[in-house]
């Protein structure tokens, strides 16, 4: 004889009826439901709670109002021990909002992610490392094949790619496979390479050397010279006056001072046809001789647009050679001169 679930006292016996196991009224264990003749269902129940399936099964905590799948303690509203799988999307919301969306395809987050920090984040994507030193790894970006593409870790340095790729670390720049080779920018020292480095532009078509600087060993700066031999060398394009390898200009873009591939060193212009030439345009441009107080010779333009060469002793011209004449302020000896 059972008892039906109104928990009446068991006069009668009602076959068909759910029934429970043991033909008691409901209290606070859970019970498994039987139907009339006896044999349990899938269903247990107790006065606060409602089971189906067993404990791997589905959990309803009455009490607390809480639903537990796999789990028959839950600790929230919703609480999955195991996997969620869906056939085409998952939503979840937020005050009608949608956060999260994940399909097939893609997954949409609308809302700032947090990874390893309990706190509001205070960016789109937050990370927060598992330690501080480059044993751990914060962000690990990987191709498909596995091999590491984009890293950062713990100790704060960042790595591009793996091989001959490139490590920055706070202000110093290193190849991943060669840690001598390195850009250093620190507060004490502006800017330091190691062993070397090449600097190439692009034409479209490949990548043409245009400055390289040596090692500790030598360190010299190369402008279109590969085995540079001087603090700075440099290597024009050509051989002749129609190309430059040095120009200096002021803010104007006036020229100051040019040296042509031909050998010709111009000042104030950039086609000197012989090998040192200066363009003057007044009479106080030109060539200045002059020792810690005085001028001794002066070479320029003179007032009438022909050149002079001037001698000084002592601050006091004593000649003076122009086209049109010549100024001697001074004897004159005739004859053998005494080297």
């Amino acid at each position: 004889m059972g008892t039906s679930l109104s928990g009446l006292t068991p006069a009668t016996t009602f076959d068909g009826l759910l029934k429970t196991s043991d033909n008691e009224p409901l209290d606070g264990t859970l019970k498994a439901i039987s139907t009339g003749d006896g044999t349990d269902t899938m269903l247990e129940l107790s006065t606060t709670a409602l089971q189906i399936g067993g404990a791997t099964g589905m959990y309803w905590d009455n009490t607390n109002k809480r639903l537990g799948i796999n789990n028959t303690s839950p600790s929230a509203p919703l609480e999955v021990n195991g996997e969620i799988r869906s056939t085409s999307l998952i939503r979840l919301m937020i005050g009608g909002s949608n956060k999260v969306l994940m399909q097939n395809a893609n997954t949409i987050i609308n809302s700032p992610v947090s990874i390893g920090q309990a706190t509001a984040p205070s960016a789109r994507l937050h990370i927060k490392g598992s330690g501080t030193t480059s044993a751990t790894t914060s962000l690990l970006v990987q191709n498909s094949a596995g091999t590491d593409m984009f890293k950062v870790t713990d100790d704060g340095a960042t790595e591009f790619g793996t091989g001959g790729g490139l490590k920055i670390n706070f202000r110093t720049i290193t190849g991943a496979a060669n840690s001598n080779k390195s850009i250093e920018i620190s507060d004490a020292t502006t800017y330091s390479t190691r062993n070397g480095h090449i600097f190439k532009t692009y034409d479209g078509t490949a990548y043409i050397e245009a400055m390289r600087i040596n090692g500790i060993t030598n360190p010299f700066v190369g402008i279109g010279e590969t085995t540079p031999t001087a603090r700075l060398h440099v290597k024009g394009s050509g051989n002749d006056n129609t190309t430059t390898s040095l120009l200096v200009q002021n803010s104007d873009g006036a020229n100051i001072l040019s040296i042509n591939d031909d050998g010709n060193i111009g000042v104030n212009t950039t086609s000197a046809s012989q090998k040192f030439v200066v363009q003057t345009s007044t009479t106080a441009d030109g060539i200045l001789l002059e020792d810690a107080t005085n001028p001794l010779v002066s070479i320029g333009k003179w007032t009438d647009s022909s050149g002079f060469i001037t001698l000084t002793q002592n601050g006091s011209a004593y000649a003076r050679i122009q086209a049109a004449a010549s100024y001697f302020n001074m004897p004159l000896n005739v004859g053998t001169l005494a080297v």
